[in-house]
């Protein structure tokens, strides 16, 4: 139901996966979490993306709560822990929490910096130190808790 709905944890402001974050605020009253640099990027609508330019844009909105690398938001007494992870965008962030199945725990990632679905990787001047990111990335995605791994982009 629209009222349950409280928090809309972003992990980058590309049109797949805040395309409907406006609209979804306006009915529901929910808030947005996101760092600062996808907060910048959701505010634009995606406009003057580092890959897509104005290609690719949508509505824009704002953040109510900027968070900080390592930042837990709880909701409904589960913990989701945002960890930065630049290269699909520079702002982009997974998201770690922990469930259980059958009554055993399970550690979860969300990770979707793993892929760069038709970019320039090399000589990007709006994104120079795009490889280096991604392998920051890589490196983390490598240290975080997982028994189960979601990633939303194909070939991720």
């Amino acid at each position: 139901a629209r009222e349950q709905l409280r928090w809309i944890l972003l992990s980058h402001a590309h049109a797949d996966h805040a395309g409907a974050v406006a609209e979804l605020k306006r009915r529901t009253g929910a808030q947005i979490a996101s760092n600062a640099e996808t907060a910048v990027l959701l505010a634009r609508g995606g406009s003057n993306d580092l890959h897509f330019g104005d290609d690719i844009t949508f509505p824009p909105t704002n953040a109510d709560r900027i968070l900080m690398d390592g930042e837990v938001v709880s909701l409904g007494g589960m913990h989701f822990t945002a960890h930065f992870m630049p290269g699909h965008t520079p702002g982009s962030t997974a998201w770690t929490w922990n469930d259980t199945r059958d009554g055993r725990p399970v550690r979860i990632t969300y990770a979707d910096s793993l892929s760069a679905p038709g970019y320039r990787l090399q000589g990007n001047p709006r994104y120079p130190h795009l490889i280096e990111d991604y392998r920051r990335s890589f490196a983390t995605v490598r240290r975080l808790p997982c028994d189960v791994l979601l990633t939303p982009h194909p070939g991720a």
